[in-house]
């Protein structure tokens, strides 16, 4: 009986070793299929759109409706009531200190 037993796991042992070749060869040939698919192309492949870097500033603008109100609050006056003459400065200008504003 032990031949009998010897014989039959011989069998699945030849399977065993056919399996890996076949895996083998079916990887085989979906390599070549597939490198012969892409050399056998008409060559235009993608288009692709290049440009050359350049340093430069980075401008980004967002344009939005609001209303901006700040933390504080403050209410300024001169102690002394007056009539003025002339303003010596336009809105927007930088001043110095010390510089007359206003007469």
């Amino acid at each position: 009986m032990e031949s009998g037993t010897e014989s039959k796991t011989a069998k699945p042992k030849k399977k065993r070793k056919k399996a890996p070749v076949i895996i083998v060869a079916v990887i085989v040939v979906l390599v070549l299929f597939r490198a012969v698919a892409c050399s056998s192309g008409d060559g235009a492949g993608a288009v692709v759109t290049t440009a050359n870097a350049v340093r430069g500033d980075i401008q980004e603008s967002i344009s939005t409706n609001g209303t901006v109100k700040s933390e504080e609050v403050s209410v300024i006056f001169a102690p002394v009531s007056g009539i003025l003459g002339s303003v010596n400065v336009a809105a927007g200008e930088g001043v110095e200190a010390g510089e007359l504003m206003v007469t």
